[in-house]
């Protein structure tokens, strides 16, 4: 009966050593890094699974949703990377990158009031992005097409 004992718990240990660990412990700031390394190396197929992790982790990391959705962007799931932006909005409001992506988002789903608004609002923060103030002239066109046409 011991023996069975032993055996028993011999094979329970090395089972949840397996299941309940099966990769080294890391910290948020070394899934961060290296998903950014990943995504550096152009493997964003290793960076989004290392992104989605440290969110998994960290969900109110701003950095990571705002990467998340810099990588969806990239992948042309503009939708998603709408929800993952606005979050790192939300998180932190001056970031001007996060704004560039978020109208950029917005301007591949076609909503350009969106757009118009996230770009107007990288310019408050830097009045001098090129970018923003190139990509806001483009959404403010657009509306005014649309509007021309109804």
């Amino acid at each position: 009966m011991t023996l069975y004992f032993i055996i028993g718990v011999a094979i329970g240990l090395f089972y949840l050593s397996r299941v309940v660990r099966p990769y080294p412990i890391v910290t948020a700031s070394q899934l961060y890094a290296r998903a950014i390394e990943f995504y550096e190396q152009g493997d964003i197929r290793q960076a989004l699974p290392a992104i989605r992790q440290l969110i998994a982790v960290s969900p109110r990391r701003e950095d990571a949703r705002y990467w998340l959705g810099r990588i969806l962007n990239e992948q042309g799931k503009h939708r998603e990377a709408v929800r993952h932006l606005t979050f790192a909005h939300e998180l932190n409001p001056k970031s001007v990158g996060t704004l560039l992506e978020l109208g950029f988002a917005f301007k591949m789903l076609k909503k350009y009031q969106d757009a118009v608004k996230a770009f107007e609002q990288a310019l408050v923060l830097e009045p001098d992005n090129t970018y923003a103030a190139e990509q806001l002239e483009i959404c403010q066109r657009k509306l005014q097409d649309i509007s021309a046409v109804r």
